[in-house]
C-alpha cells in the first residue's frame, strides 16, 4: 500500500500500471495457509480498487496471479515435503504437476512474460485483473 501511495503521484501524471503479485490460492485458499489465506485477497480487492479509482487518471491496476511456478520459494517447498513425507523431491515435482492442467511446473520465464504483458501498452485496455499464471491449476469460472 505504501509503494503504491508513493508512486501514484508520478503515475497520474503520465499514465502507468501497477502490477501486483498475489498467489492464486488467494482466489482458491489452500489447506494450511490460514496467514495468506486471510491476507492474498486483501491484495486483489488493493487492485481493484486502484483500477476503479484511478481509471480516469490514466493508472492501470492489475494482479498477476502465479501457481506451479519454478522458483527457488517453491523449490525449497518442494525439499521440505520431500524431507517431511519421506519420499523424493522427483515424486513431490510430479506431485504438484498432477495439480496442473498442463504437463510440467511453469518457469520463471514464463511468468515474466506474463507480468511484463499486463504491465505492458500491449495490454492497454486491461485494469482491475487477476491473471492467473497457474497451469490451469484454478478450478474457477470466473
Amino acid at each position: 500500500m505504501t509503494l503504491c501511495k508513493t508512486a501514484l503521484p508520478a503515475l497520474r501524471d503520465g499514465g502507468g500500471t501497477i502490477t501486483h503479485l498475489a498467489a492464486a490460492s488467494a482466489a482458491e485458499p489452500t489447506p494450511r495457509g490460514a496467514i495468506g489465506n486471510v491476507f492474498r485477497p486483501g491484495i486483489y480487492g488493493l487492485s481493484k480498487l486502484l483500477a476503479n479509482e484511478e481509471g480516469e487518471r490514466g493508472v492501470r491496476s492489475n494482479c498477476v496471479a502465479p501457481r506451479g511456478v519454478l522458483s527457488d520459494r517453491i523449490e525449497s517447498k518442494i525439499t521440505a515435503r520431500a524431507e517431511r513425507e519421506g519420499i523424493s523431491e522427483a515424486a513431490v515435482r510430479e506431485l504438484r504437476v498432477e495439480e496442473l492442467s498442463v504437463s510440467e511446473l511453469g518457469t520463471i520465464e514464463e511468468f515474466g512474460d506474463a507480468v511484463v504483458f499486463i504491465s505492458s501498452p500491449a495490454a492497454s485496455y486491461i485494469t482491475g485483473a487477476v491473471l492467473p499464471v497457474d497451469g490451469g491449476w484454478s478450478k474457477r469460472v470466473m
